[in-house]
């Protein structure tokens, strides 16, 4: 994966290129190419500005991830929510070993990303980019996993990362997509404090992805890492998958292979919508507006329902009811989701609901 694109060949202050000058000048120069004031930025501070999956509030909006969460959908990137610290300032905490990834659908190669990493004897993190759709021009579309459930997912991989719960946090692409292969090294070591790296052996990172497998691990050495370099994920351990990838789970939703879907996840798929509790007793559709991840193909399936609820209207917060599961047949056509076979009871009060399908 690419960590920046574009060339900044302005010269420094004695006329040399970038690349040779320290890392505040190299973001000032990249921030006067942009046209912004040339106040520069250090590693430091771009490590302070990294988020984790922890709620907080701008303009009665919740923020997750660096990542905004409306009523039926995700805009990415608009601030950096939950600013962190490095843990290594608590006293007691084991250093963190990140493995690096975009993470995208949680697929059993990023679980075993995250399994390697608590086997190194630090804590699991998994290390991503906020910004990156709108900042690369890539299309919008709704995510595989949705910022809600992330914490859940994470906490499902515990069995296999030696009872550790990996958490996920995003670093501003924004801020990094300059940065050479040593400096983006030297920041996870000297900034977050990590203690080792894991990555595919197909992972690319630094300025222009010069960076590969082979570079990182001399990186690592050099600045006192642990590196551990894994093969690409191509089973379940017991049925052949090919390479696994976000682009595999994407193209089995596409199918309706939801089968095959749960074998790339290690886990059973699960939709999200947002719906109006209001009406719950006599709710028997769902319109796609209100999906907050990617649905399956068009076609009828059998899933597993539930709606979750709190009192207040950001329900991913503490969840103080749940009403299922309840097996449905469940029938998706080009603008809503049916629901056939129960109903749920009405709830008190106007809310705003969580409805789950697991296939």
């Amino acid at each position: 994966m690419s960590l920046g694109t574009g060339a900044f060949e302005l010269p420094g202050p004695s006329g040399a290129r970038c690349s040779g000058q320290p890392l505040a000048w190299r973001f000032a120069v990249r921030r006067y190419a942009a046209g912004a004031a040339c106040t520069g930025r250090t590693c430091r501070q771009i490590s302070n500005g990294i988020s984790e999956d922890r709620e907080g509030k701008v303009s009665g909006l919740r923020v997750v991830d660096g990542a905004v969460e409306r009523d039926h959908g995700v805009v990415e990137n608009p601030g950096v929510g939950g600013a962190w610290r490095s843990p290594l300032c608590q006293e007691g905490t084991l250093a963190p070993i990140v493995a690096l990834g975009k993470f995208d659908s949680m697929h059993i190669g990023h679980r075993a990303l995250a399994q390697a990493a608590a086997t190194l004897g630090g804590t699991p993190w998994l290390i991503s980019f906020s910004g990156m759709a709108k900042i690369l021009g890539w299309q919008e579309r709704l995510p595989i996993v949705p910022l809600c459930e992330k914490a859940r997912v994470l906490a499902s991989w515990s069995p296999f990362c030696g009872g550790l719960v990996p958490s996920m946090r995003y670093l501003p692409f924004e801020e990094i997509r300059g940065l050479s292969p040593e400096d983006f090294v030297r920041l996870l070591a000297e900034e977050l404090g990590a203690k080792g790296i894991v990555a595919g052996q197909n992972y690319k990172f630094g300025y222009k992805a010069s960076g590969d497998a082979r570079l990182l691990e001399a990186l690592g050495t050099q600045y006192g890492l642990q590196v551990k370099i894994l093969d690409l994920v191509t089973s379940d351990e017991k049925v052949p998958l090919g390479e696994v990838s976000t682009t595999q789970v994407r193209k089995a939703l596409d199918q309706g292979d939801m089968r095959h879907v749960a074998r790339l996840l290690g886990r059973s798929y699960r939709l999200v919508s947002r719906i109006d509790g209001r009406h719950l007793a006599s709710c028997r559709s769902v319109p796609c507006s209100a999906f907050l991840n990617q649905p399956p193909a068009e076609g009828e399936y059998t899933a597993s329902i539930q709606v979750h609820s709190s009192q207040r209207p950001n329900f991913a917060a503490e969840e103080n009811l749940a009403m299922g599961p309840l097996r449905m047949s469940v029938i998706f056509s080009a603008d809503s989701m049916v629901l056939d076979g129960g109903s749920f009871r009405q709830l008190d009060g106007a809310e705003v609901v969580r409805l789950t399908a697991d296939f």
